[in-house]
């Protein structure tokens, strides 16, 4: 069977958040994507990068710093949206 491990783009390690997770084949990753329209100057490309929930957690906190903000929604609660805090530690 394929190992259908996520290599993260940013520290090129694997994306698993814990032993057990690797153990289940259970990949937990952010993938941020782009899409760019026909005006702007990435005219109709398309990026994708795969981020660990380690890295992910340092992107969050540079995004929230430069006063940006990550919208979420739990996907087993239909309708429940949050704003996207870092997570303590």
């Amino acid at each position: 069977m394929e190992n259908p491990a996520k290599i993260c783009d940013i520290c090129d390690k694997e994306c698993y958040s814990s032993e057990q997770a690797k153990e289940w084949q259970s990949c937990d990753y952010a993938k941020l994507t782009a899409h760019w329209g026909y005006f702007s100057d990435r005219d109709c490309q398309q990026h994708e990068c795969i981020i660990c929930e380690r890295c992910y957690e340092g992107l969050l906190s540079y995004i929230l710093l430069m006063g940006g903000k990550v919208r979420g929604e739990y996907y087993l609660v239909e309708h429940e949206k949050f704003e996207v805090k870092p997570k303590k530690k």
